[in-house]
């Protein structure tokens, strides 16, 4: 399966926008307008919130760029979302940033070795006691089995056994962020992670876990050769 990727590369000089805070900007400059489709902002085309917890249409980024993501390759939704993308990204640096669009493989196989990754200021809700009984490597687990097993399940990935992929967390660092809504801040926090881990398993393409995802948190990506954490 093919995603597409509006990669929005920071110029010299520059802080690179947050993924959330790029998804506010985009909100506020089509100001009410039918420029993003509703899926953008979690709703479907009759205006109801979606039932699903997966935006096919989402704000994503890392260190040194930003942009959208279309997760199962939706060029109906993604191709709205590219000028708006570019319009707002160069009045904010104050300069055209290099921007491409991307096609990338989706998928996973299963590894010979253990393959290192990083995961990005993922959220994770612990509204019950058994969640919040769980430490930050039990959480970041159970998240990352449920959603390789969710995606193996909608997209007919060849996964195997949650024990042959042999999950180790080898660093994490917790800390608390308060909910931001569509109404504003909420009486609700959410567990925000940066970790280190590997498993028995190769991923392709964008994958992320967690809640708030179609706000960019959650990012998987691979560590850089030699085990060295980026």
């Amino acid at each position: 399966m093919t995603q597409l990727l509006l990669r929005i590369n920071t110029p010299p000089g520059c802080q690179t926008i947050y993924r959330d805070k790029f998804r506010e900007m985009l909100a506020k400059a089509a100001d009410g307008r039918a420029i993003l489709p509703p899926q953008f902002f979690h709703y479907g085309e009759d205006g109801k919130p979606l039932s699903t917890g997966e935006a096919e249409i989402r704000t994503i980024g890392s260190k040194n760029w930003v942009g959208v993501l279309s997760k199962t390759g939706n060029a109906e939704l993604f191709d709205p979302c590219v000028g708006i993308a570019t319009r707002v990204a160069a009045n904010h640096y104050g300069s055209p940033a290099k921007m491409e669009v991307m096609e990338l493989e989706y998928g996973l196989e299963a590894a010979a070795m253990p393959v290192f990754y990083n995961l990005s200021r993922a959220a994770f809700k612990r509204r019950s006691a058994k969640r919040r009984a769980l430490s930050t490597e039990e959480i970041i687990k159970e998240y990352l089995l449920r959603q390789l097993n969710d995606e193996a399940e909608r997209f007919g990935f060849d996964l195997p056994p949650d024990s042959a992929l042999k999950i180790q967390v080898h660093h994490a660092k917790e800390m608390g962020m308060r909910l931001n809504l569509n109404t504003g801040l909420s009486n609700e926090y959410v567990s925000l992670v940066d970790a280190n881990f590997s498993m028995y398993l190769e991923l392709h393409g964008m994958w992320q876990i967690g809640n708030l995802q179609a706000r960019g948190h959650g990012l998987i990506y691979r560590a850089k050769p030699g085990g060295v954490w980026s």
